[in-house]
């Protein structure tokens, strides 16, 4: 009496754990059906939408799964673990089918390819959170990722940065040691056939900023035009601010061309300030192996114009050799000094005149005159006359154009020599 007992009691769970998994199949079931229907749906709105472009025009009707039949028990469980794995594959597919964004949808056109017609609704857009990456992509020898655009008022790549932060980037480029250090690649390169490789602009902001902990900042090269163009409507085309101590704020080296090289229709070509006291300059030229220091030429104006409110305009100084060498190959100046109340020019130390507007001559004993050329002469040229013996007689010289003549008020009763300085 008692086994019958336990063995009914064992029959009734059994009988009613059956009927537990035989609801739970039917449920799967159910769920299975709605999900094909909805995916019939999807592929019903997306071969209307795609029936305008020819390469949509082939449609297909997803092909529904039969559900499971009951075949005892164990095979209904097997039934409805069959039916979930279905039901997921099938949703994963109608995912890569099709992306719903916003209220549009872009199409896959082939195995990793999205493609979308409407303006506003990207092709591909994917979202990262809580610190994941939104798009990346590697490649082992080719391009990770490629922009292109035709519009010539669009971009190819854009990178936009929302933190409204000085310190945010919109696009970083980064170049790789391959243990995740940074290598000696380029980070970023743009190239251009007759156009800018890189353009930057900002409102109120820096265009194109680099920075550089030990290198160069900005390198710029070019095989025939300008390798660096800046230009500002109303400020600097270019400012540069030295790291401090001895870096130069600007480095410029020219092959055999000119290291810098600046123009201005109407301004300044080169303007350079200095606030780093007496002991510093605005502007500083080395020249190496014979090569001039600053050389400035203008074919009608001043080739150097140097200005000061109360200190010294040039200050020129020279080691070994000449601090000043002034040259003209005309009838100009080759050094013209101008004073309005002071002095022209103030010397400490001696002076050396060379050339011919300085030289000796010697007056012959029992003679009165002596006609001396000199292409240093004019017929307004002062004529300076040193003797370095005494003349016993009065001495007195007429300039005249190309040579002056050395009078005497009685001959002389021995040759007197003289040194003399034309002054014009």
């Amino acid at each position: 009496m008692d086994s019958t007992a336990r063995n009914e009691a064992t029959l009734d769970h059994v009988l009613a754990r059956l009927a537990d998994l035989e609801t739970a199949r039917a449920t799967q079931s159910a769920e299975h059906d709605r999900l094909w229907d909805q995916i019939a749906a999807l592929e019903r709105e997306n071969a209307e939408l795609r029936r305008p472009t020819s390469r949509f025009a082939r449609t297909r009707t997803p092909t529904r799964p039969q559900a499971p039949t009951s075949q005892g028990p164990r095979t209904s469980r097997r039934g409805v673990l069959g039916a979930a794995a279905k039901v997921a594959v099938a949703t994963a597919a109608a995912g890569v089918l099709v992306e719903q964004v916003g209220t549009h949808t872009a199409f896959a056109s082939g195995p990793g390819a999205f493609d979308s017609s409407v303006a506003g609704t990207p092709a591909a857009s994917a979202t990262g959170t809580s610190g994941a990456a939104g798009v990346m992509a590697t490649s082992d020898t080719s391009i990770g990722v490629s922009g292109t655009t035709g519009a010539s008022t669009s971009y190819g790549v854009y990178g936009s940065n929302t933190s409204n932060s000085a310190s945010g980037i919109a696009v970083f480029g980064h170049s790789d040691d391959g243990a995740g250090g940074l290598g000696s690649g380029i980070g970023v390169q743009g190239e251009t056939g007759i156009g800018s490789g890189v353009v930057g602009t900002a409102t109120t902001g820096t265009g194109v900023s680099g920075q550089s902990t030990s290198g160069t900042g900005i390198s710029a090269t070019s095989s025939s035009g300008p390798g660096l163009v800046a230009s500002s409507v109303t400020s600097a085309g270019l400012q540069a601010t030295g790291g401090g101590g001895t870096a130069a704020a600007v480095r410029a080296t020219g092959g055999s061309g000119a290291g810098v090289y600046a123009t201005s229709t109407g301004g300044i070509g080169v303007y350079g300030t200095s606030a780093g006291g007496a002991s510093t300059q605005a502007m500083y030229a080395v020249g190496t192996s014979g090569a001039t220091g600053p050389r400035a030429t203008s074919d009608t104006g001043n080739g150097l114009v140097a200005l000061s409110t109360n200190g010294t305009g040039i200050n020129v100084q020279s080691a070994t050799g000449s601090a000043v060498v002034a040259t003209s190959t005309g009838v100009g100046y080759g050094l013209h000094l101008t004073a309005t109340s002071g002095w022209a020019i103030g010397c400490v130390g001696r002076i050396r005149v060379l050339g011919n507007a300085v030289e000796t001559v010697t007056l012959t004993h029992g003679t009165t005159a002596k006609t001396v050329s000199s292409t240093a002469c004019s017929g307004s040229s002062q004529v300076i006359l040193t003797p370095t013996s005494n003349p016993q007689v009065a001495i007195w010289a007429v300039a005249s154009p190309g040579f002056f003549t050395l009078h005497a008020s009685a001959a002389p009763s021995a040759d007197v020599t003289f040194s003399y300085f034309l002054i014009n």
